[in-house]
């Protein structure tokens, strides 16, 4: 599940996007990273595979991507412009 919220600029995932099939969700968060960060490009395949990955593994984190703040903070990531 996603929500955007348009005020803010922020998308939140809830833990239950991360068990999509893995092409979907990388072409999901790839597409959520670029319009946060107001990019033309998408971040680099193997930085958000990492991503990915880190999501997975640990409870909580923050990391930049893309111009991008990603937080994770119980089963809930934030993606949100980076200041």
């Amino acid at each position: 599940m996603v929500f955007f919220q348009k005020k803010k600029q922020n998308f939140l995932l809830n833990q239950f996007f991360f068990k999509q099939p893995k092409e979907i969700v990388f072409r999901s968060l790839s597409q959520c990273i670029k319009e946060v960060g107001n990019k033309h490009y998408y971040s680099r395949g193997d930085k958000v595979l990492r991503v990915i990955n880190t999501i997975n593994s640990k409870n909580d984190f923050k990391t930049t991507l893309g111009g991008c703040m990603i937080k994770k903070i119980n089963n809930t990531v934030i993606i949100s412009k980076e200041i």
